[in-house]
């Protein structure tokens, strides 16, 4: 194998790796970037941008409805922002503070 074969195959495979990080990152819809998206949006903005507040938001899970022995809530916290194909965000709460000279707490809160 000469040289030029073997930088051939590492960069397919640094490629390869890419694109599978990337289909997996869509997938999983990026969990990692809930804090820097907060902080970025909450820095461009200049009010507080949050997905989820302190309580989570609760959800009763399908099978115990009908059991009203085990009826408790899911604490759900469900985030997700999807960049191929256009962004797209999901989140189970939005809050976005009201600006400086509102009277409001909030301006989005839902």
């Amino acid at each position: 194998m000469n040289k030029a074969t073997k930088k051939l195959k590492i960069i397919a495979a640094t490629v390869a790796a890419l694109i599978i990080g990337v289909a997996l990152g869509e997938n999983a819809g990026w969990p990692f970037l809930e804090a820097p998206l907060e902080k970025r949006l909450s820095s461009w903005m200049n009010r507080e941008v949050r997905f989820v507040s302190d309580d989570a938001v609760n959800l009763y899970s399908p099978n115990t409805i009908n059991n009203q022995e085990n009826n408790k809530p899911l604490n759900t916290h469900l985030f997700q922002v999807n960049f191929v194909g256009g962004l797209t965000l999901r989140t189970s709460k939005l809050t976005i503070a009201a600006p400086a000279w509102s009277t409001k707490p909030y301006f989005l809160d839902g």
